[in-house]
């Protein structure tokens, strides 16, 4: 089960359902998830689009790629450009501030988190043109 530890009823249920596993005497593991957010996914997702409508790229997952491989994580040990799938929170979080800066310098406007709706509405709308 995951539970989301900012949440007071997700902390009490828990909280609930590890006193249950110490009263049977299991063996459990918890771990953190540092994986991307939905939110991040999707913002970066919109900020591709955004950048690709503005920079002439046609196809989505080439400009998804050509990003990756500019301001992207990277692999330690290849430096190739990691799967956004697997990017970390963090990863994520670094990779959009440079995503931002590095289209800036091409003199592309990103929408920021705060228009992110309204260009997630346009992305939508404008999805197969």
């Amino acid at each position: 089960m995951i539970y989301v530890l900012s949440n007071a009823y997700e902390v009490a249920k828990c909280k609930k359902s590890i006193l249950r596993y110490i009263d049977k005497g299991a063996k459990i593991e918890v771990k953190k998830i540092d994986k991307r957010s939905l939110d991040q996914n999707g913002l970066f997702h919109v900020l591709i689009k955004c950048w690709a409508d503005e920079s002439g790229e046609p196809d989505f997952e080439e400009a998804k790629e050509i990003i990756k491989a500019q301001v992207g994580a990277k692999y330690e040990r290849s430096g190739l450009p990691k799967p956004s799938s697997s990017y970390t929170v963090e990863e994520m979080r670094l990779t959009i501030d440079r995503f931002y800066n590095w289209a800036g310098l091409q003199g592309i406007v990103l929408p920021t988190t705060d228009q992110a709706p309204e260009a997630q509405d346009y992305v939508e709308r404008n999805r197969f043109v």
